[in-house]
């Protein structure tokens, strides 16, 4: 039991995890890559129907190959 008037939430802090953009096929995918594999976050597209077939949905977790493109900034 912790007796404060700081927030524990200040106290347990742990940061959120770094996100990355990657390309899959025709597609930009931003996400998270964990033990899993890669969540998707976010689908970088102009194709609106990408959006719509939804092959590749955001929360989706992807296990892909090392032969992922990464982009850098």
């Amino acid at each position: 039991m912790l007796y404060t008037v700081i927030d524990p939430a200040d106290l347990f802090y742990t940061a959120p995890p770094q996100r990355k953009v990657i390309k899959h096929g025709k597609l930009m995918l931003e996400g998270t890559e964990g033990q899993n594999g890669f969540t998707v976050c976010r689908l970088i597209t102009t194709d609106l129907n990408e959006y719509v077939h939804g092959s590749v949905i955001p929360g989706q977790v992807l296990t892909i190959q090392k032969k992922i493109n990464e982009i850098k900034d």
